[in-house]
């Protein structure tokens, strides 16, 4: 391991190599740090935070620092609060919308925001436009049938709006742009002077209704909120631009206050939020930002090294460290991960900028990778199990050692069945929603059964309760029955004495379950939810 440790010198620096001392140790002016996974990008940033304070170039208060998520603030926060004697103020460590929100929040009123403004969640924000839909002037996109999907698009897309920094005067600017685009010549000249005729290229009518049709919803859904004293979660880096923008003096006190900027995940920035971190470094320039387009979780492919480029292209003679010393990972890992990842090149930070991300291991295992075949997604799950006992069995490890990585929530299904069949404890880790959690499902399965007892599906999914659980073959012989007459799985039930050769136990149970459904049948007909 290449790292430098002086005595006498500040413990801040220790034990960092040769890079990562670079990055901690940077004085006045713009930095960029690519870091790649596992390089202790966090030990640079919070070790970079602390000899700011104690070289005294900065007071606690002079130091902003903005990442994405609670847990990565929270975290960061800790590590500093470790690195730093007891008594300090607290240090601006937050995600970009929490400073913003805090932003408006004392300063609202000098844009015409109330300052007792309430956040909108997305299914508050759905709400709003199905409650007002008859305003938003609909023709081309006006909902047939059910118009859920139809609103959440709409939402998807002035979220997409805000998050580049285009408002809804933006927009319907726009639109009336094209609209010019296409008048004649005569009339093109007494709206704007010297606007050229409409060429070959000019946009089609149909285009022009369409975008215009978006810019007036989007103009309509921000006075709904504004109406009804909300502001949406992109709203809250949107409207701090605006003030900054047009409030001068407010922007230069946050200049004042914040004499070092720092920006972790920085691949993951819009443009929005760059426009922000860029307006309060602009005078000072002391800004650093910490970065890998290798790690992008939140842009499509390409689009995570545009900021980092741009970076460079507005702070020309930045200082630039590239942090390539990995703690985590056996050096077979990580060759195999880097191999793989040049499948995305040429739109990669190390071909644009011709650097190198290759990933040095300071471990002294090298790890391993083993590709397991299986035919079906049920035979993956079968076989990850199967390893992981096997790995058990070995000795030396704890369920604690093992993840499983999936691409999207619902693969993981077949997973969780498998570990639960086989008594194997899990935490499924996942940005779902409450709806999708087992025991909200199991609730709402019987809430329907309530309102049709020929729900087969959700009728099934009660019988496999831990209450009513009946042996396999009872199930098969259910619905199989089933089947074979033509009937519900309700159906059977109720004739389950005759239809059944099944064991006592089991008839027990499905009485006791009829008889359980009947009384709360009875009482959904006069009870509240």
């Amino acid at each position: 391991m290449n790292t430098v440790k002086t005595p006498g010198v500040s413990s801040l620096l220790q034990n960092l190599n040769k890079e990562q001392l670079l990055a901690v140790t940077h004085g006045e002016g713009p930095l960029l740090i690519i870091a790649g996974a596992g390089t202790g990008k966090t030990t640079v940033i919070t070790r970079r935070i602390s000899w700011l304070i104690e070289q005294g170039r900065a007071q606690t208060n002079e130091i902003l620092a903005l990442t994405f998520t609670d847990k990565a603030a929270a975290e960061m926060l800790d590590r500093v609060d470790q690195l730093m004697p007891l008594g300090y103020s607290e240090i601006a460590i937050s995600t970009f919308h929490a400073f913003a929100q805090e932003v408006l929040r004392d300063h609202a009123l000098d844009i015409g925001l109330p300052s007792d403004f309430r956040l909108l969640t997305g299914t508050q924000a759905w709400m709003l436009i199905q409650k007002h839909l008859d305003e938003f002037e609909l023709d081309y996109y006006r909902p047939m049938g059910n118009s859920t999907k139809f609103i959440h698009a709409l939402l998807d897309h002035f979220d997409k709006a805000k998050r580049e920094g285009v408002s809804p005067e933006d927009y319907l600017k726009y639109a009336q742009d094209l609209q010019l685009a296409t008048d004649s010549p005569t009339t093109a000249k007494s709206k704007r002077k010297k606007k050229p005729a409409p060429g070959p290229d000019a946009p089609d009518p149909q285009e022009i209704a369409r975008v215009q049709e978006v810019a007036g919803a989007f103009h309509v859904y921000q006075k709904l909120l504004l109406d009804e004293g909300f502001l949406d979660f992109n709203d809250l880096i949107g409207y701090t631009l605006k003030l900054f923008k047009s409030r001068p003096k407010i922007l230069e006190q946050y200049r004042r206050r914040y004499k070092y900027v720092l920006v972790d995940e920085f691949q993951d920035t819009d443009l929005a939020q760059y426009e922000l971190i860029k307006l309060l470094s602009d005078h000072h320039r002391n800004i650093t930002v910490v970065g890998d387009d290798d790690q992008s979780i939140y842009k499509f492919r390409g689009a995570s090294i545009s900021n980092i480029l741009k970076f460079e292209d507005d702070y020309p003679g930045l200082a630039k460290v590239t942090l390539v010393e990995n703690y985590r990972s056996g050096q077979k890992i990580l060759d195999f991960a880097y191999n793989f990842i040049q499948q995305n090149n040429p739109e990669r930070l190390e071909a644009k900028l011709k650097i190198s991300k290759k990933l040095q291991s300071q471990k002294s295992t090298p790890g391993q990778i083993e590709v397991l075949h299986a035919q079906t997604g049920h035979d993956e799950a079968l076989r990850v199990a199967d390893k992981i006992v096997d790995l058990m069995a070995g000795g030396g490890l704890t369920y604690n050692d093992f993840a499983i990585l999936v691409r999207a929530n619902d693969h993981a299904e077949v997973f969780l069945g498998e570990l639960a069949a086989r008594g194997i404890p899990y935490i499924f880790v996942a940005n779902r929603g409450l709806y999708k959690k087992p025991f909200i499902l199991d609730i709402l399965a019987y809430l329907k059964l309530l309102d049709n007892y020929h729900e087969s599906d959700a009728l099934f999914r009660v019988l496999n309760l831990e209450k009513f659980r009946l042996p396999v073959s009872a199930l098969v012989a259910i619905t199989q029955t089933a089947k074979r007459k033509g009937l519900s799985v309700y159906e059977v039930l109720r004739q389950a004495e005759i239809l059944l050769k099944i064991s006592e136990d089991s008839q027990r149970k499905i009485r006791e379950f009829l008889q359980i459904l009947d009384r709360d049948s009875a009482q959904a007909r006069d009870m509240r939810v």
